[in-house]
């Protein structure tokens, strides 16, 4: 196995450009910074955001409330004066239409004159609400040519925020899925066509069964020690180039929907923990409570030229008297949000400033007489079709709600909110018999939901599909000689000239293109074939 100091820097770096990436994709939308389309920093009650590796989620809510509270600050102002605008506009137009109808003497004339007086007042106040939404589009733009014209060395995060400590306490809501490291990562699979949330798209399974050997002894070997030896053997057989990051460790699973209210999987909060203990992990495993759980080996191969990444996640056990692996494939690649993303938005700005500047013109595609080559109709086409589709900002954002905006009210800090909320968590705990974040109302993963399945590059698909192919052929021939030496018969999947037959073609198979993030009803229909096993 490679040496992995060296790529500890090109992770970190790989780590906040998948942050950046995300903190664009999410200022880029027409309505930032609604509550609906930030990134939220506490889950719904009895869930977590899971693990989700090579993003920065503390840097993300940092980043994401500096700039909240930037936009904020730039239109508190307005705010006051619009208060006191409206009850000026108000007064004023009742005080000049009763007096227009005492003048008069006839009360017709003064209500028009009083209406008049208060829509004009609104329509002044209409000015300075529009003024405000072009200062929340020049504050995005800003943000979003901050990203761009960055790299990840010259990005400067601001040391002053106010939301730090909360950012850092709601952080246990979340896990990196680091294999390397002092505790076990811990998954509760909640789809069963997404069983590895965090490490990307569930591409490819197959399962090698091998019977004992005529003189085999090994078959009296308890199925963990087996697979002790297994992962000792593949570990061994690791070979990549130092450009790649090379994991291994163990991850155990949890299948939500059979997790119990009193479960040990769950914290005091009823949320799904997210580590374990090493030495513990026999323990969660070989509890009497009536949980699904199984202990997986994982290899995890992390590109960062290519900023993506490929897990393979495998389990032995006994079958009978048989050796058996099940093996599946999980791959991710970079975020959707990409550079070119970025300047599309960027242009959606300029050209809505463009708009409001001058004076439109009204585009003419037909082919004009003087045009006789043809090359103004076209160029025009091109303009047509390379322009932005939609608007850089949409004007009916509420102003009101943003400013209403606290990271603090994401919790609960009100004590009579506080003593309802305990109030009705107890009454669901208490009528509960399994965990109430099984129905599948949790947060996806935002790493997961805003990424590709896989490289999408046109010479980066062939070249990381040589890799993954490599990584599985290597573990997979890992497996069966180490299932060889502990007495299992393996000629099912060698022949006598040493030649494998362990599907590897399949990998060529892989999804590529498409986002990541699987809906719960269409989580069979997503359930990748599993290649063909002979026993």
């Amino acid at each position: 196995m490679s040496n992995n100091n060296d790529q500890a820097g090109d992770v970190d770096q790989l780590k906040k450009q998948n942050t950046l990436s995300l903190l664009a994709s999410l200022i880029a939308s027409p309505r930032f910074p609604e509550e609906e389309h930030i990134s939220p920093s506490i889950p719904i009650p009895f869930t977590n955001f899971g693990h989700q590796p090579f993003i920065d989620h503390e840097l993300l809510q940092h980043e994401l409330w500096r700039v909240i509270s930037k936009i904020q600050n730039a239109i508190k102002p307005w705010n006051k004066k619009k208060k006191i605008f409206n009850i000026i506009n108000l007064c004023l137009a009742l005080i000049v239409g009763f007096v227009f109808v005492v003048w008069v003497g006839d009360f017709a004339p003064g209500i028009v004159v009083g209406f008049v007086l208060f829509v004009c007042g609104r329509y002044l106040i209409a000015m300075g609400n529009t003024k405000c939404i072009e200062n929340i589009a020049d504050i995005r733009a800003q943000e979003l040519e901050k990203i761009l014209s960055s790299n990840v060395d010259t990005y400067q995060v601001s040391d002053s925020n106010s939301h730090s400590d909360i950012i850092r306490e709601r952080m246990r809501y979340i896990g990196n899925g680091d294999l390397d490291g002092e505790k076990i990562p811990v998954i509760t699979i909640i789809e069963d066509g997404d069983p590895f949330p965090g490490y990307g798209r569930l591409q490819l399974e197959n399962t090698f069964v091998c019977r004992p050997k005529d003189d085999n002894n090994g078959s009296q070997k308890k199925g963990s020690a087996i697979a002790e030896e297994v992962f000792s053997e593949v570990k061994k057989n690791i070979f990549f180039s130092d450009s790649v990051k090379v994991s291994c460790g163990k991850v155990a699973t949890v299948y939500g929907d059979s997790i119990n209210i009193d479960s040990r999987w769950l914290d005091k909060n009823k949320t799904p923990i997210l580590w374990v203990d090493k030495n513990q992990v026999d323990d969660f495993l070989l509890s009497k409570d009536s949980e699904e759980s199984r202990l997986y080996y994982a290899i995890s191969l992390v590109f960062p030229e290519y900023n993506a990444m490929a897990t393979l996640f495998f389990r032995v056990f006994l079958a009978g008297n048989s050796a058996s692996c099940h093996m599946s494939l999980s791959t991710i690649g970079p975020p959707v949000f990409d550079k070119q993303l970025i300047r599309k938005m960027i242009l959606k700005y300029k050209i809505s400033k463009e708009k409001k500047s001058s004076s439109s013109e009204e585009d003419n595609f037909s082919k004009s007489k003087k045009d006789k080559s043809g090359l103004l109709s076209s160029i025009k086409i091109m303009k047509a079709l390379t322009m932005a589709d939609d608007d850089f900002i949409d004007e009916s954002i509420e102003l009101s709600s943003i400013l209403d905006l606290k990271i603090e009210n994401e919790g609960i800090s009100d004590k009579k909110d506080k003593a309802e909320f305990d109030k009705e968590f107890n009454d669901i705990v208490g009528k509960s018999a399994i965990w109430p974040g099984n129905i599948g109302l949790r947060n996806s993963s935002v790493r997961d939901a805003n990424s590709y399945s896989f490289v999408t590059g046109f010479y980066d698909k062939p070249e990381l599909l040589a890799a993954v192919r490599t990584m599985y052929d290597q573990v997979s021939r890992a497996i069966l000689d180490s299932f060889d030496k502990q007495g299992f018969n393996i000629t099912e999947y060698r022949d006598k000239e040493g030649n494998y037959s362990i599907n590897a073609e399949k990998i060529d198979n892989l999804v590529i293109g498409e986002k990541i993030h699987i809906k719960k009803e269409d989580a069979k229909e997503s359930t990748p074939e599993k290649a063909e096993s002979k026993e």
